[in-house]
């Protein structure tokens, strides 16, 4: 399981062992590789609303939100870099033009 999540053995076990926090992408990807859904994996039932279920549930959403803020940013850089280097393309293949011209 460490070696399909990529992550060493020794980290695996601290998770199994609760030495180390799960986080939200991590068990989703536990429930990808087991073929079954996010829900199945937690150790409460959602339905119930217990505090321990509702205390768990909130960390996830919260943990879920934070990532999306990241990766929100980080789209957010990746567009302006598209954009940057578009614009040297054009340029570049402006000035390869103009120097074309000037030979013919």
């Amino acid at each position: 399981m460490a070696g399909q999540l990529r992550m060493s053995q020794r980290g695996y076990s601290k998770l199994e062992r609760g030495e180390s926090r799960w986080d939200v992408e991590r068990i989703m990807s536990v429930a990808r590789l087991l073929g079954g859904r996010l829900e199945e994996l937690l150790p409460f039932d959602t339905s119930a609303g217990t505090s321990a279920g509702k205390n768990t549930t909130k960390r996830l959403i919260e943990q879920y939100e934070e990532r999306i803020k990241v990766l929100t940013s980080q789209n957010a850089q990746l567009e302006e870099a598209v954009r940057f280097l578009r614009a040297e393309c054009e340029a570049v293949r402006t000035l390869h033009m103009r120097k074309t011209r000037m030979r013919t």
